[in-house]
C-alpha cells in the first residue's frame, strides 16, 4: 500500500472550537476578530493540504518504489519536526513538502527570498522561507531514520502552492517550488539536476554494500515511521482566554487581581469563617442560567439597573457593580464578568 499515512484532518474539532467560543461568554470584539481570523487560517490550511495530498496520492499509486506518509510530526530529544507530507523510496531518497496556501499570492525572487502580497499596504512583504523551514526538519527526520535502518541517500524538499493563490517565480529554476500537480515533474527534474556529485556518491554507497532496499522492507520502515507520530492539540480556550461556559471560579482573595476599590474588599468577604478567603463567582452566562434568563435579557437588566453602563460599545461596571461584588476579569486576549455566586438583581 503506498499510502501509509491518509491525510485525515485533525481541524475539524478545532473548527468546531473556535466557532462555539465565537457564540460564548462576554469576549471583546479584539477577541472576537482574532477568533474569526484563526478559523480563516485553519479553513486556508486545510483546503491546501487536502488538494496537495490528493495529487501526491495520485503520483505514489502508480509508482511501485514510492511511499507517502501524509501530516508527520516528530519529536526526538527535544527537537521537533512537522512535516506536511512525506515521500520515501527504496532507493533511499526522501521527499520534503511544505503546503503554503497564501489567498493574496507568493513569490519567490532570484535570491531565494520568499514574499506574499499584503493587499491592504499594496506590497510584497517578505517571509520566511519555506525551504530553508523544511530544511530544518532534516536533522530530527535524520534520527529517525537512522533509528529505523533507513539508509538515507538525500533529501529532497518542495514548497506546494495552491491554486487559489498567485504564484511568481522567475523563468528559470526553482522547479521545487510548484503546484500540486506538477509535483512528478519537479521530482524529475529534482533527479536530473543531482548531477555528477550524486552519481559518485551513490556509487559510493554501492561500493559500502547498501544496495536499495526491496519493496517489502522500504514499506516496513515507512509504517515504523508513520507510527512515531506524536500529535498535538493546541488550547485555544487558553490560547484566546476565553473560558468554559457556565463555568463556575474560585478566586483566592490574596490573589486576586481585579478593578475594585480597597476600601470595598471587607464588603466582598464571606462571612462564613469557615470559607475564609474563598468567594465562588459565576461567568455572566452561568449567572444567567442561575436567574433562569437569557445572557442577553440578564445584560439588558445590568445596564437598567446601573450594574453595567456602555463606554466606546464596551460593558464597564459602575459603582453599584463593584460594591455588589461583581468583578472584572482581565486576560490577555480579552475579559470577562465574574458574579459573586449568591448575587440577587435589585
Amino acid at each position: 500500500m503506498p499510502i501509509i499515512k491518509e491525510y485525515k484532518s485533525n481541524k475539524e474539532q478545532d473548527l468546531d472550537l473556535l466557532n462555539k467560543m465565537l457564540n460564548e461568554g462576554n469576549i471583546s470584539a479584539k477577541t472576537q476578530q482574532k477568533i474569526k481570523s484563526q478559523i480563516a487560517k485553519i479553513v486556508l490550511g486545510k483546503k491546501a493540504e487536502q488538494n496537495a495530498a490528493y495529487m501526491l496520492s495520485k503520483l505514489v499509486e502508480k509508482k511501485d518504489k514510492y511511499f507517502l506518509i501524509n501530516d508527520l510530526r516528530l519529536e526526538i530529544d527535544g527537537s521537533i519536526a512537522q512535516i506536511d507530507h512525506l515521500i520515501l523510496n527504496r532507493f533511499g531518497y526522501v521527499y520534503l513538502f511544505e503546503t503554503k496556501n497564501f489567498s493574496t499570492g507568493i513569490k519567490v525572487d532570484e535570491n531565494e527570498v520568499f514574499w506574499r502580497w499584503d493587499a491592504y499596504r499594496k506590497t510584497y512583504i517578505e517571509i520566511p522561507s519555506p525551504i530553508e523551514q523544511s530544511k530544518r526538519h532534516e536533522i530530527t527526520l535524520q534520527k529517525a531514520l537512522d533509528a529505523l535502518g533507513f539508509m538515507v541517500t538525500g533529501f529532497e524538499h518542495f514548497v506546494l502552492v495552491d491554486y487559489n493563490a498567485e504564484l511568481l517565480k522567475p523563468i528559470k529554476g526553482f522547479d521545487n517550488v510548484c503546484r500540486p500537480d506538477m509535483v512528478e515533474k519537479a521530482i524529475k527534474k529534482a533527479a536530473n539536476n543531482t548531477g555528477m556529485f550524486q552519481a559518485l556518491k551513490e556509487m559510493a554507497s554501492l561500493i559500502k554494500n547498501t544496495m536499495p532496499l526491496s519493496h517489502g522492507a522500504c514499506q516496513i520502515c515507512a509504517e515504523e515511521l508513520s507510527q512515531m507520530h506524536q500529535p498535538i492539540q493546541i488550547d485555544y480556550r487558553k490560547y484566546f482566554n476565553v473560558p468554559e461556559p457556565h463555568e463556575v471560579i474560585t478566586v483566592s482573595e490574596p490573589q486576586a487581581n481585579y478593578i475594585t476599590k480597597p476600601k470595598l474588599e471587607s464588603q466582598l468577604q464571606p462571612q462564613n469563617q469557615d470559607k475564609a478567603n474563598q468567594i465562588e463567582f459565576l461567568t455572566l452566562p452561568k449567572m444567567a442560567k442561575k436567574l433562569k434568563i437569557s445572557k442577553e435579557e440578564f445584560t439588558a437588566k445590568l445596564h437598567q439597573l446601573g450594574y453595567f453602563e456602555k463606554k466606546n460599545e464596551y460593558d464597564y461596571l459602575t459603582a453599584k457593580g463593584k460594591v455588589n461584588g461583581i468583578r472584572f476579569q482581565k486576560g490577555r486576549f480579552g475579559f470577562y464578568f465574574l458574579f459573586p455566586i449568591n448575587f440577587i438583581l435589585k
